[in-house]
């Protein structure tokens, strides 16, 4: 067998990306239902047989027969093509939804009963490099089912309305919860006809309602991101052009619409699973300093504290030539979530957090998520330093108290001017601050969580 060359693009009637190193077939996750708890454990709310059901489901469910069945020539001929490999290089995975409802504005459950349902279905190829211009493939099933509206259904994730881009959504949710329950590091491509669902699903579209079925693909998604990295792509592929395999997902999206397959579901506790999916990426993040997943949660215990200092050098003092400076410093943070745009804020919220930083006596105070503009003030004796914020997202400030004295010279107080404060570097998620005068030197940094 040759291998492919680390990188090298390989000409193909669709994108290849780098061939898979198989020692990625090792699990996705893992772990063992007797593994010790911290002593501090932030409970995920699920138990280890929950997880095991979610991450184990592998391709039990999925339907391996396409005969009998409607499909256009393109598709069955690239069907007579396949081959029969039991390790794979790569997973492609296309999923495609199907509206053929008339009435887009009535009650979804009132469409089920006097139309065509919405339905989605999805379709797993495996493949496998046997030369640098040879790849074979191997269908290793496909599964389609009806969107289910109905909020206590045991199969819903979210689905309030009728339309195509719900049915898109439904089958590329559905295509990641079949790949999480495959547990490999395989990579994988994934591969759909909408853009909009590709660009909800890796996050550089937004919905305008963040509901649970926006969550649960945006989570689902994310999942993957974290524990595949780059072994993980979403891809577009054009519609009805012919290409075989998205032909034969929309083939069979159409006729699970019109005449359901019934095929069997994964056997998971959906319900119980459903609220907790958007915060499973935790488990596997490596660069955001979260802390390890052990068991069903977080090892949050206490960092462990540097040892006292000598009592000859404990002293908050700093000893000048012919003067003594005791130094005394109140340090807070806080999330506003957003202040808003005006001289005075939302209905006056920034008077109201000035007057509570100065009964509270603070001296420093870094604020996130202000989604104000860029600049600086200073009122009520308040100094305000804005980062600035993104399209009405972020945003970090540094309120500084110029009433309040940082340090004493006997009973002399000293207070922070105007002039100490010298902004470093800002964006809508970092502000870096040299403070810099004749009695105090420090560095401050406000920043805004991943």
């Amino acid at each position: 067998m040759e291998a492919v060359p680390s990188g090298e693009k390989i000409q193909k009637p669709w994108p290849v990306y780098p061939r898979g190193d198989r020692m990625k077939n090792r699990p996705m996750w893992t772990a063992g239902p007797d593994a010790p708890l911290p002593a501090c454990l932030l409970d995920l709310g699920v138990t280890f047989d929950d997880l095991h059901a979610f991450f184990h489901c592998e391709n039990d469910y999925l339907c391996q027969l396409t005969e009998g069945l409607p499909l256009p020539p393109v598709t069955q001929e690239a069907i007579a093509g396949l081959k029969n490999h039991s390790q794979f290089d790569r997973l492609i995975i296309y999923a495609d939804g199907s509206s053929q409802s008339r009435h887009k504005h009535v009650a979804p459950a009132l469409n089920e009963e006097i139309d065509v349902p919405d339905a989605w279905c999805f379709v797993v190829l495996g493949e496998t490099i046997v030369d640098s211009d040879t790849f074979e493939y191997t269908l290793l099933g496909w599964h389609a089912h009806q969107v289910r509206y109905d909020d206590k259904h045991q199969w819903h994730i979210g689905a309030h309305h009728v339309g195509s881009a719900i049915a898109e959504r439904e089958a590329l949710t559905w295509a990641f919860i079949w790949r999480l329950g495959y547990n490999s590091c395989i990579p994988t491509v994934f591969r759909s006809d909408s853009l909009l669902t590709i660009g909800q699903a890796d996050g550089t579209i937004g919905s305008p309602v963040c509901d649970q079925s926006f969550q649960t693909l945006r989570g689902c998604y994310q999942i993957l991101k974290s524990a595949l990295k780059d072994d993980v792509e979403l891809d577009h592929v054009y519609g009805h052009l012919s290409e075989p395999w998205n032909e034969l997902t929309d083939a069979l999206a159409k006729q699970e619409a019109k005449t359901s397959f019934f095929l069997p579901r994964p056997e998971f506790d959906l319900p119980k699973l459903l609220p907790k999916i958007p915060f499973f990426w935790m488990i596997f993040d490596e660069s955001h300093g979260l802390p390890a997943f052990i068991g069903t949660g977080f090892d949050i215990a206490s960092p462990a504290l540097p040892s006292p200092m000598p009592a000859a050098c404990s002293s908050v003092s700093v000893v000048l030539p012919g003067k003594t400076v005791h130094h005394k410093l109140s340090v807070a943070t806080a999330n506003v979530q957003s202040l808003g745009a005006a001289e005075q804020g939302f209905a006056g919220k920034l008077d109201y957090l000035r007057t509570q930083v100065l009964e509270l006596h603070l001296n420093i105070i870094g604020i996130q998520e202000t989604r104000s503009s860029e600049g600086a003030s200073l009122k009520q004796g308040i100094l305000r330093l804005c980062s600035g914020s993104l399209q009405g997202k972020w945003g970090v400030e540094l309120w500084i108290n110029l009433h309040q004295p940082f340090a004493h010279i006997k009973k002399t107080p000293l207070f922070f001017r105007r002039q100490d404060f010298h902004v470093a570097h800002r964006d809508p998620r970092r502000l870096l601050v040299h403070i810099q005068n004749e009695h105090f030197r420090s560095w401050c940094l406000v920043a805004h969580a991943p």
